[in-house]
């Protein structure tokens, strides 16, 4: 034999393979006997665990190898091990359906309750698998009812399953078929939800009660409801099963079926008491079966006295909801049976409101021949017209305007009908509705007329539109921006010259003091500002204006580094000298910020080179105090005074001191800078470097 002439070589007996198998549960997982009786005789580890800590005995069971499974536990094999999923023997014997192995597993007294990583029980198993006279066998054997992780005992597995006959031996056994499982539910609940209709028969048949509850507050009717199972639901009803019984949401089964578009349950589930039951958004049974479309159900319940005009949580009535689906077989129905018109939700939408908000004309029609209120108003001060305002919405706009709707209504925000339209670039709409004599000059809410509107649009077409019509170019919204400022910033070129061909004045001034071409500038909008400029080179004081900060266009190119700008203002004749608020020139502004090309700009065009602000500074002091060489450089190059003295009395010398800048202080020495002047402290360059302790730089300016 090859076996015992390798063991005779000294073969290791106890190696394993890549799955941790050793020669012993090899020769077990094939069933060669002799071999693991040859094994077994050279005393290996009869216990040993593979890769899923499987034992011998573990193989053997379910392998289905009898013999062998004998022959270990007569050695001694531990019947109660387990693998690393907490198998016992026992568990993978039932799993496999092993019904004799299975008995002599048992007649050695097993665990046979234990219970695996899931703590499913080997009766759990048997019950899962359908294995019926192993189940028999294990109870006999005194198994009992645990519960697994999901909180199932065997009753729930088998009711789970569809075993009926595994249900009418645990029936028969005296197992407890009240216990819930995890989420709540009896065996009823689940036998009813899985649709085993001869298994709810069997509970039944013990007197299980019908109202128990799971944990959504569920009776076993509420899931017949659920899942559509009208055989089941039929026998729970003949038993005498609660229709009105609610869950955690409030639903009655019809609730339920009736969420699920379960037709063929609504005569078993309803009655008359049941049709003003509302659940917890307070909905009816007719409001959900409006809502899921349901027509039959509807015609039965108005039959049958359901109000039509029950308000929801959120207000709706039946006729809200079929508008807001969509459903208008169902809309026209409750027009007919005369459901309130004019009923308003919590957002005090009228069926009009969402009619409109849909684009139902023929709805539209149907409500107005019934007298609904066309000018009603909801929480956001809406009226329908506000709604049908859409770029393609001009049918809707001539209906309402033909009935009679207000055509300068204003919504909560001030917006009318022609604000909207425009916002819309809906042309055709503002042309009818300044045609039927809507106002086009009314403010909304931040001040803004519809010409605004058109601006921010970018349509010189309705900017056009709006002037021909009357509408004011200079008016002044909240901001104090008229239709040209908003233009300026938007960059809007055709609008501005629109608005300016009809008389649009460059000078008026916003709340922060901006003409439009202040903020043409700051936006560096440049043809922008050469539409402003050209249009006003006859008012020379127009670029010139100043804002609230004292600031002139020019400033504010400088500012933002607009060089264009900056040469376009100078060439167009800015006051280049002008001073804002705080004293500053442009000039100072473009040190300020270090733009040398700027700097050349300006004073190639004749900027006064020593002006001083309000603290006395020239702009070769502000260079020198933010440590510009090169501007410095440039400064003195074009003439800039070396010794001007400040508010403190600081040259730029002292102020290159105190900067402990080395490089300026050199320049400015170099450049004939006086080291004798002194501050208002009466102190020179050098006495400030000596205090400083900058023992370089005061041998630099030591006079």
């Amino acid at each position: 034999m090859i076996t015992t002439n390798l063991i005779k070589k000294g073969a290791i007996l106890e190696d394993a393979n890549i799955r941790g198998d050793t020669p012993l549960q090899v020769s077990v997982f094939h069933g060669h006997e002799e071999i693991v009786e040859l094994l077994l005789s050279h005393n290996v580890d009869i216990r040993t665990t593979n890769s899923a800590g499987d034992t011998p005995l573990h193989v053997s069971v379910f392998q289905g190898h009898y013999k062998i499974t004998v022959l270990l536990i007569n050695k001694r094999a531990d019947i109660n091990a387990q693998n690393t999923n907490l198998f016992t023997p026992l568990h993978l014997s039932v799993l496999a359906g092993h019904f004799e192995i299975t008995k002599f597993l048992l007649q050695n007294n097993p665990n046979v309750n234990a219970q695996n990583i899931v703590n499913d029980t080997p009766l759990h198993i048997a019950v899962n698998q359908g294995h019926f006279n192993i189940a028999e066998l294990l109870i006999q054997n005194r198994a009992e009812s645990l519960k697994n992780a999901n909180g199932d005992n065997p009753q729930h597995v088998a009711a789970r399953n569809g075993h009926q006959h595994m249900v009418q031996l645990l029936v028969d056994k005296g197992f407890n078929l009240l216990e819930k499982n995890k989420n709540g539910d009896t065996p009823l609940h689940i036998g009813v939800e899985k649709g085993h209709f001869d298994i709810v028969e069997t509970l039944l048949a013990k007197s299980v009660p019908l109202e128990e509850r799971n944990k959504q507050l569920n009776t076993p009717l509420h899931l017949a409801a659920l899942n559509g199972h009208k055989e089941i639901a039929e026998l729970l009803v003949q038993r005498g099963a609660n229709l009105n019984a609610r869950n955690i949401a409030g639903d009655t089964p019809l609730h339920v079926a009736l969420s699920k578009g379960y037709v063929h349950l609504l005569n078993l589930l309803s009655n008359v008491d049941i049709l003003s039951v509302t659940n917890n958004q307070k909905d009816t049974p007719l409001h959900l079966a409006t809502s899921h479309g349901i027509m039959q159900g509807i015609i039965k319940f108005l039959e049958d006295g359901a109000s039509i005009n029950a308000k929801n949580g959120e207000g709706n009535t039946p006729l809200h909801l079929a508008l807001k689906k969509g459903y208008l077989d169902i809309v026209d129905l409750l027009i007919d049976k005369n459901a309130s018109i004019d009923i308003m939700n919590n957002n005090d939408d009228t069926p009009l409101h969402l009619a409109s908000a849909k684009k139902f004309d023929h709805v539209i029609l149907s409500l107005l021949r019934h007298g609904a209120n066309i000018d009603a108003q909801n929480l956001n001060g809406n009226a329908p017209l506000h709604l049908a305002i859409v770029k393609d919405g001009l049918k809707l706009v001539e209906i309402f305007l033909n009935n009679g709707a207000f055509a300068d209504i204003q919504n909560y925000d001030g917006n009318t009908p022609v604000h909207l339209a425009v916002n819309q670039e809906a042309i055709d709409t503002v042309q009818f509705l300044l045609a039927k004599g809507a106002l086009v000059n009314i403010k909304n809410g931040k001040g803004s007329i519809p010409l605004h509107f058109a601006v921010l649009q970018h349509s010189p077409v309705l900017v056009e539109v709006l002037l021909i019509n009357g509408a004011h170019s200079n008016t002044e919204n909240i901001y104090g921006n008229t239709p040209l400022h908003e233009a300026a910033l938007n960059n809007c070129e055709k609008e501005a010259k629109l608005l300016i061909k009809h008389g649009g004045k460059v000078n008026v001034k916003n709340r922060e003091g901006n003409t439009p071409l202040h903020l043409a500038v700051l936006r560096d909008y440049f043809g922008m500002a050469q539409i402003l400029l050209d249009i006003n080179l006859v008012n020379r004081e127009v670029i010139n204006e100043i804002n609230n900060d004292g600031n002139t266009p020019l400033h504010l190119a400088v500012i933002k580094n607009h060089f264009n700008l900056s040469s376009l203002l100078v060439q167009k004749g800015a006051a280049i000298n002008r001073e804002n608020n705080e004293g500053h020139s442009a000039l100072h502004l473009a040190v300020w910020n270090g733009y040398l090309r700027i700097v050349d700009l300006f004073v190639s065009s004749g900027a006064n080179i020593n002006g001083e602000n309000r603290d006395g500074n020239a702009p070769i002091h502000i260079a020198v105090s933010k440590q510009y060489v090169e501007i410095v450089k440039f400064l003195i190059a074009n003439n800039a005074l070396i010794d001007v003295r400040n508010g403190e009395g600081y040259t730029p010398l002292h102020l290159a001191v105190l900067s402990h800048f080395t490089e300026l202080v050199e320049e400015l020495v170099k450049d004939g800078g006086n080291l004798q002047v002194k501050d208002n402290y009466g102190r020179t360059p050098y006495d400030l470097a000596t205090m400083k302790g900058y023992a370089r730089i005061a041998e630099l300016v030591k006079y």
